[in-house]
């Protein structure tokens, strides 16, 4: 199931905090009209976070108010750039791409297993991680 990464304090996240100055809408409505950028993305932009021969006009509809977008484009929020091509999500490709979603469903799996304890914990050091890969079992011909 396709999913979207949200960070954890969005409402108190500088960049709604801005918007919020911005528009002088409240910052539920602005995490909404954020979902709907994040959701359009995910959907439309490349690894890289381009929307493609997508131009303002496009993102205005799918958005439903200029205001918004151009307070999108502000320079402290930055989560739209507006090419003569194409429209940019910057910071795209590290939390909504493909392979920064895997990343973070990894980590995620990791720390469910290690806190269900079946998986060993981290060694405490980099020494004994280093010395962990020196040991090896011995080759048959070494027991003779």
């Amino acid at each position: 199931m396709p999913w979207i990464p949200m960070n954890k304090n969005l409402i108190g996240h500088p960049k709604i905090l801005r918007l919020v100055h911005l528009t002088k809408l409240s910052k539920e409505t602005i995490i909404g009209y954020a979902y709907v950028l994040w959701d359009y993305g995910d959907t439309h932009a490349d690894e890289q976070g381009r929307l493609r021969w997508h131009t303002l006009d496009h993102i205005i509809a799918v958005i439903g108010s200029r205001e918004i977008v151009a307070a999108l484009c502000d320079r402290e929020v930055n989560w739209l750039e507006v090419h003569e091509d194409h429209i940019l999500l910057p910071g795209w490709d590290k939390y909504n791409s493909k392979s920064a979603k895997r990343r973070l469903q990894n980590t995620r799996d990791v720390a469910r297993l290690r806190n269900a304890g079946t998986m060993p914990q981290r060694p405490a050091s980099a020494q004994s991680i280093q010395g962990a890969r020196a040991v090896r079992p011995p080759k048959p011909t070494e027991y003779l």
